[in-house]
């Protein structure tokens, strides 16, 4: 009794596994890359020139197409994202923080100029990097909006991207982007709560170090299958993603941020 109880949970398993493998390979989704700084010495998401310059290599074989982020706005994005993904004809799309501009080591405003007339999209990522869901209608529009307006001032035309920190939207904060002219907003990979097509819900694969030095996990970075295959295991584990950083607080961000552009209360 007991072995046939065992057999009955192990073709149940099996099932389970062919199901959820036959529907990840029926829902490859466009591959969005997102990095942050390139650093010798990377750590957590930074990844360094050697890695970034190894994925990108990858991506240009086909069958890949692929769109290069980065939520960074340190001078790495000029002076190593910008010039690999160009070499490499990559699109790619810079999210930027305007109160971080002009600052020490960070990317300078005429920086953001010449990467503009590059071809490179230049888009906001906010002012200060909160959690969007927890602030208020008014700071949803500080946020949302002046940081829109600031960039196109300083580059002279429209921008039409965000980036969500930390990936964490709601509803309410994707009827604010709409309402502040973006066309477009990119997360992460956030459960099948949200569609595949939505264009204020665009999901992007995160590249660490490990994406670039695994191989399984290189090829399922670029394959098309990253964000079904996770969100499809976290249909299955009682984890919440994007996950609130700990003892975050709006008030400590703008302190330590120093907001301006009439956000700063």
């Amino acid at each position: 009794m007991r072995r046939r109880i065992v057999i009955a949970i192990g073709l149940i398993v099996l099932v389970g596994l062919i199901s959820a493998g036959g529907y990840i390979l029926r829902h490859p989704i466009p591959v969005v890359l997102m990095f942050h700084s390139v650093v010798p010495r990377p750590q957590g998401f930074d990844i360094s020139p050697e890695g970034l310059a190894s994925i990108l290599d990858s991506a240009q074989a086909p069958p890949h197409r692929v769109i290069a982020t980065t939520d960074s706005s340190d001078r790495s994005v000029y002076e190593a994202f910008a010039p690999r993904v160009q070499e490499r004809k990559f699109a790619a799309i810079l999210f930027l923080m305007p109160p971080l501009m002009d600052r020490n080591g960070m990317l300078t405003w005429d920086e953001v100029r010449e990467l503009d007339r590059a071809g490179l999209i230049i888009a906001s990522h906010t002012l200060t990097h909160p959690w969007l869901p927890d602030l208020s209608e008014e700071e949803l529009w500080c946020e949302l909006c002046a940081s829109k307006h600031v960039i196109e001032t300083q580059i002279g035309h429209a921008i039409m991207a965000i980036a969500y920190p930390y990936g964490a939207f709601d509803a309410r904060v994707k009827r604010i982007v709409r309402q502040c002219g973006y066309t477009a907003a990119y997360s992460t990979a956030s459960g099948r709560r949200t569609a595949d097509g939505d264009p204020f819900a665009i999901k992007r694969v995160a590249v660490t170090g490990a994406v670039v030095t695994n191989r399984l996990l290189r090829w399922l970075a670029l394959s098309g299958y990253w964000v079904t295959a996770k969100e499809t295991l976290l249909a299955f584990v009682p984890v919440e993603i994007p996950r609130k950083p700990n003892d975050w607080s709006y008030e400590q961000w703008r302190k330590t941020r120093k907001p301006t552009y009439g956000c700063d209360g």
